[in-house]
């Protein structure tokens, strides 16, 4: 499973992100660890990270898009960028 944050721009993914944890009301501690664990950028970085993710041996991913999947916009951005980054058979 992937934690994921994806925007239409970096800014927009790293926005959303904030908002997340500041929902949370989270510790800094607690903020620094969930954030070394997201996927989080726009579309090109967030392939490049789940690309990773298969390099390293997985077969397919589930994405839990925890800021953001509210938006279909941006539900259906992160289908398609996570599928161009796995590779087909």
């Amino acid at each position: 499973m992937v934690m994921g944050v994806i925007g239409r721009t970096h800014e927009e993914a790293e926005g959303a992100a904030a908002q997340f944890v500041a929902n949370h009301g989270w510790s800094a501690n607690m903020i620094d660890l969930m954030r070394a664990r997201m996927t989080l950028g726009d579309a090109d970085s967030f392939g490049e990270q789940i690309a990773k993710v298969i390099d390293a041996g997985i077969d397919g991913v589930t994405l839990n898009l925890v800021a953001n999947a509210h938006d279909p916009e941006l539900v259906a951005l992160a289908g398609r960028t996570a599928d161009a980054a796995i590779p087909k058979a």
